[in-house]
């Protein structure tokens, strides 16, 4: 089976242009697998941060208390 239509540029052209397409596609797929797994880790951490607390850091904001203290003052 012949895939070519006779003219050489005309086919090189479209090579490169399906070659371009293909690597745009999986760049951007791999990019906003990247993005999403970033976002996703910062979430977590913000979240764990929140589970266990936050130390009192000097010339930043107070500490605070983890997830179960904060749950056991309202139970009192």
């Amino acid at each position: 089976m012949d895939v070519t239509n006779g003219i050489p540029a005309l086919d090189a052209a479209l090579v490169w242009g399906g070659s371009i397409s293909v690597l745009g596609t999986v760049g951007t797929v791999a990019w906003r697998v990247v993005r999403t797994v970033t976002r996703f880790g910062s979430r977590a951490g913000q979240f764990l941060d929140d589970w266990y607390g936050e130390e009192e850091r000097a010339a930043f904001t107070p500490g605070r208390a983890s997830c179960w203290i904060r749950f056991a003052g309202r139970a009192g």
